[in-house]
C-alpha cells in the first residue's frame, strides 16, 4: 500500500524521543484558562482533539513561568506546584493517542502591561515595547538569576506532570528574544552587545532547564527574523544563534518569525503559503539537529514539498 506523504509521515528522531511523524502542533496560547494559570478540563479537551488527529509532537503553549511575566489574565501558568496535576492529566490525554507531549516555557518580558501582571515589567533594558508603551526596569544580576531559577522550576513541574519534552519560547519578541535583540538590549555588561553576550541569558535558561529535565528532549524556538526596520533580529544572526543552541544541548530549534509590533508574526491570508519557509532553510543549512517551518503551511502537499526540498525536518502548524 502506498502511504500519501511519506515525508510527512515518516518518523523522525527528536532527542532519545523517535516522533511517529514530522507533524507539530506549535506551541499557542490557548486563552482558555482561569486568571490563576490552572489547567482547565477546556485546554484538555482542546490539546486532546489535536492529538487524536494524529499530530506527531504536540506542544502546549505559552505557559508563564511567573505571574508578572503573563500577557493575558487567560493564560497557562507553570509557576506554582498547585497546578501540577492539572498539568498531568493534560499529558495523559495528549500521551493517550501517541502523540509527544511538549510543554513551552514563557515570559514576556516588556511584551506586556502591568495592568495585566500587576506587577514592574522586566527586561535586559528599560526600553519599552513600541505597541505596549511601558518603561520596563531593567534586570540586574542577580535578577536574571532569579529569572532563569524560574524557568528552572518551570520545568521540573513539566516532568513531574509527566511531559515527555520542553520548549523554550525564546521568539516574537518575549523576554528571552528581548535578550537578543540588538534593537531591545541595550546592555553593555556581560548579557549586551555582541551576539555571544546577548545570547548569554538564553544560554543559561538552557543550561538551567537541561539540568532540571534530565535526559528528555529540549526545543527552543527562536523568530529566524524579527522584520524590524529599526534594528532588530535578522538572517545575519540568527543562523549563528541556532549554531549555539546546537553547541548547548538544544535537540530541536523551531522557526518563526517577528514581534509584537510586526503583522506577520501571525501570518494572514493575504500573505504566501510557506512564508517562513526560507528562514527554516536558512538555519538549516548550518545546524544538524532537527529544525521545524510554520507559516502558512496550509496543505499536506506543501509540507511534504518543504521537507522533499529539504527546506526543514518538520512541519509545524498552529491556528
Amino acid at each position: 500500500m502506498v502511504v500519501p506523504y511519506p515525508l510527512l509521515f515518516s518518523p523522525i528522531r527528536f532527542g532519545r524521543i523517535d516522533l511517529p511523524n514530522r507533524l507539530i502542533m506549535t506551541g499557542m496560547a490557548g486563552h482558555m484558562a482561569p486568571p490563576d494559570g490552572s489547567v482547565t478540563d477546556r485546554e484538555i479537551a482542546f490539546y486532546e482533539r489535536r492529538a487524536r488527529g494524529g499530530v506527531g509532537l504536540a506542544v502546549v503553549g505559552a505557559a508563564y513561568v511567573h505571574p508578572g511575566g503573563r500577557f493575558s489574565n487567560d493564560q497557562l501558568g507553570i509557576h506554582v506546584d498547585a497546578h501540577i496535576e492539572g498539568y498531568r492529566r493534560l499529558a495523559t490525554a495528549i500521551k493517550r493517542h501517541g502523540a509527544i507531549a511538549s510543554i513551552q516555557l514563557h515570559h514576556a518580558g516588556r511584551q506586556t502591561n502591568s495592568r495585566v501582571t500587576g506587577e514592574r515589567l522586566l527586561a535586559p533594558s528599560a526600553v519599552a515595547c513600541p505597541v505596549k508603551q511601558e518603561v520596563p526596569h531593567a534586570l540586574n544580576h542577580e535578577e536574571i538569576a532569579e529569572v532563569v531559577e524560574w524557568f528552572g522550576q518551570g520545568a521540573r513541574r513539566v516532568c513531574e506532570a509527566g511531559f515527555d519534552a520542553v520548549e523554550l519560547h525564546c521568539a516574537h519578541g518575549y523576554l528571552p528574544a528581548q535578550f537578543l535583540s540588538p534593537r531591545a538590549n541595550r546592555r553593555t555588561d556581560e548579557y549586551g552587545g555582541s551576539l555571544e553576550r546577548r545570547f548569554r541569558f538564553v544560554g543559561e535558561l538552557v543550561a538551567r532547564v537541561k539540568r532540571e529535565i534530565g535526559d528528555r528532549p529540549l526545543s527552543v524556538k527562536i523568530s529566524g527574523h524579527e522584520f524590524d526596520d529599526e534594528g532588530g533580529l535578522t538572517l545575519e544572526e540568527t543562523p549563528i544563534i541556532a549554531r549555539m543552541l546546537q553547541a548547548a544541548g538544544v535537540d530541536l530549534i523551531a522557526i518563526s518569525a517577528g514581534t509584537a509590533p510586526y503583522y506577520m508574526t501571525v501570518p494572514n491570508m493575504s500573505l504566501p503559503r510557506g512564508c517562513y519557509v526560507e528562514l527554516a532553510r536558512a538555519v538549516k543549512q548550518r545546524v544538524s539537529v532537527p529544525v521545524s517551518a510554520v507559516g502558512r503551511i496550509t496543505t499536506p502537499e506543501l509540507a511534504e514539498a518543504i521537507l522533499a526540498a529539504g527546506d526543514a525536518d518538520l512541519i509545524s502548524m498552529g491556528r
